[in-house]
């Protein structure tokens, strides 16, 4: 039974006392996906994270879930989730996974 009473998301989804462990698996996607510092530097102008906010790079790791920060032990995991999968590298990689699935729809391969 789901508690009214739990704080929401900006998308009004419910969250839960696993948001960070939730928000530093899905940074760890990006992570992945950036592959190199260019990659990460792209990722962080998707999301609109201020990198005047770090003073090394070292930093961001640290300062990058604090970003999804809603209030004490309460991330916006929903907002992760969708800037993820707005992200190019994602979006392209789920965009080509999606049309092989069709391709082998048609040739009945599924």
């Amino acid at each position: 039974m789901m508690d009214d009473n739990r704080p929401v998301s900006s998308h009004g989804r419910p969250t839960s006392g696993h948001d960070l462990a939730a928000i530093r698996l899905l940074l760890g996607v990006a992570y992945g996906f950036a592959k190199d510092g260019d990659g990460l530097l792209d990722f962080l102008d998707h999301v609109g994270f201020d990198l005047t906010s770090v003073t090394s790079a070292a930093e961001i790791k640290q300062a990058l879930p604090a970003f999804y920060r809603v209030r004490k032990g309460v991330y916006d995991v929903a907002r992760l989730e969708h800037e993820l999968m707005t992200w190019q590298p994602i979006a392209a990689t789920v965009d080509a996974a999606r049309m092989t699935k069709q391709a082998h729809a048609k040739q009945g391969l599924t």
